[in-house]
């Protein structure tokens, strides 16, 4: 949590995106095209075919020697394939280039999709405040909505994943990556309150919040 500074917290800022999808490996991974700045937030989001339910996220490290941990297992309506999700988060050790891999505790089923954003400005003692999951069969205009989640301070954000099918940003959400037909989006979260992702879905989708505290 913050200091005794009365100050509202600086929002974080999005910097970059790297993603990357394998098939049939149980072992990820995704390299920033630019070095990350040490103490930005690295989020690693991921999803990947759990059809038998059994497979969970074992680690996730990188090449600079960066701490994470997870928010999840959440997991999707779809019970042929099932679309598991972790949001995984941890803060830059060094100013580098970065490549972040993700290990699962076996093969997945069929995909395994990883998305990598660097965020500026995140706060350097607890970063994470909280994350929530829905899934549904919906689909149209705001349709793929995350169970709502409550921020605990002004100017965080509020990170989404949104899969499966062609999933566009939903309404207030500015989209930051939209590859393999999922899409990732933030918003900014000014005052503290209740906070839900929106997206716009063509089929079955699962939607993940997380929220991140500024600096």
């Amino acid at each position: 949590m913050r200091s005794t500074d009365t100050s509202p917290p600086r929002p974080p800022q999005f910097v970059q995106i790297a993603t990357n999808n394998m098939f049939s490996s149980g072992t990820e991974s995704a390299t920033f095209t630019s070095a990350v700045t040490a103490g930005d937030l690295i989020i690693a989001a991921f999803d990947y075919d759990s059809s038998n339910g059994t497979v969970t996220a074992a680690a996730i490290t990188d090449m600079i020697g960066s701490s994470y941990a997870m928010a999840g297992p959440f997991d999707g309506p779809n019970s042929g394939i099932r679309n598991r999700q972790y949001i995984g988060y941890g803060l830059a050790a060094q100013t580098a280039t970065d490549t972040v891999q993700v290990t699962l505790s076996t093969q997945p089923g069929s995909y395994f999709e990883l998305r990598l954003h660097e965020y500026a400005s995140v706060s350097q003692t607890a970063p994470f405040d909280t994350a929530a999951s829905a899934g549904g069969n919906s689909a149209g205009a705001d349709a793929a909505q995350s169970a709502a989640i409550t921020t605990s301070e002004p100017n965080e954000l509020v990170f989404g994943m949104v899969i499966d099918g062609q999933v566009g940003a939903g309404t207030s959400f500015t989209l930051r990556g939209n590859q393999y037909g999922d899409c990732t989006e933030d918003m900014l979260a000014v005052t503290p309150g209740s906070y839900t992702v929106l997206a716009t879905p063509t089929s079955t989708w699962t939607a993940t919040a997380a929220a991140f505290r500024g600096q």
